[in-house]
């Protein structure tokens, strides 16, 4: 059963033509600008759009990551979860000569 926000996203002209790009092998596509749960909205609406799709989120930090895997959760999606390493990038130090 697709839940009733999914379906009011199916109508949207943004996501209808993110979803026909997708589905066109156009992509990518991004969101930008939006809150954290509202691109697990759309996330999870085009993963029941069409079944079997698989969907990414990238997100900036661990905490987000897992509140927006919930919001997915919560909206009919199976989900997974990689966060990120234990050493950040930006500790480790290049040293040269």
């Amino acid at each position: 059963m697709i839940r009733p926000l999914l379906e009011l996203l199916f109508t949207a002209p943004d996501f209808a033509r993110a979803a026909e790009t997708l589905t066109a092998g156009d992509g990518p596509v991004a969101a930008f600008g939006l809150p954290e749960a509202h691109k697990s909205h759309i996330a999870a609406a085009l993963a029941a759009r069409e079944p079997g799709r698989t969907v990414l989120l990238v997100t900036s930090t661990d905490t987000a990551a897992v509140r927006m895997r919930a919001d997915a959760e919560a909206l009919g999606v199976d989900t997974g979860l990689l966060l990120s390493r234990e050493t950040p990038l930006v500790h480790v130090l290049n040293v040269s000569g």
